[in-house]
């Protein structure tokens, strides 16, 4: 003998009915698999400042020796430079 608990809600003039029990339960399914989404969600990610200074001398941007550290300031890969020329003047560093 089933003693599970039923209880029907007619929905309209129609005869369909449902049972509460297995609406509430399949809700709460949904609901915990969009928090479980909602927390496995990516982080955003922030974008790393670095300086970068020229050392001198005539030379492509492109030469790494050419920059402290040994690294070409170029933005992207999640850097951005903060670029140092002539007298260590700020210049922005665009891609």
């Amino acid at each position: 003998m089933n003693l599970r608990r039923v209880t029907q809600v007619p929905l309209g003039s129609g005869s369909a009915a449902y049972d509460v029990d297995r609406l509430v339960a399949s809700a709460t399914r949904i609901a915990l698999a969009l928090f479980v989404l909602w927390a496995a969600r990516p982080g955003v990610a922030k974008a790393a400042s670095l300086d970068a200074t020229w050392n001198g001398g005539a030379a492509n941007w492109s030469t790494a020796s050419q920059w402290s550290g040994g690294v070409v300031p170029n933005n992207g890969g999640g850097n951005t430079f903060n670029v140092f020329i002539d007298g260590a003047q700020p210049i922005t560093a665009r891609s």
